[in-house]
């Protein structure tokens, strides 16, 4: 998912990618920015599993893609 795609698919349900178990629905709860060591930033998601509702995954932001 690009970083403009972000705001419009907050609090919706996105596919996540794993590389484990395949692709997985789960809800776009948040983006952080991050500073990298080298001065750089990069995004991440914060994605909530649809059953377990405390459960959260931090992950890339091309690791998830919006529903179709």
């Amino acid at each position: 998912m690009d970083i403009s795609e972000v705001k419009q698919n907050l609090n919706q349900v996105v596919i996540y990618h794993d590389s484990d178990f395949g692709d997985r629905k789960r809800k776009l709860t948040g983006c952080i920015i991050r500073k990298d060591k080298k001065n750089k930033f990069f995004y991440q998601a914060e994605i909530q599993d649809l059953k377990a509702k405390h459960s959260i995954t931090i992950c890339s932001l091309d690791r998830i893609s919006a529903m179709k």
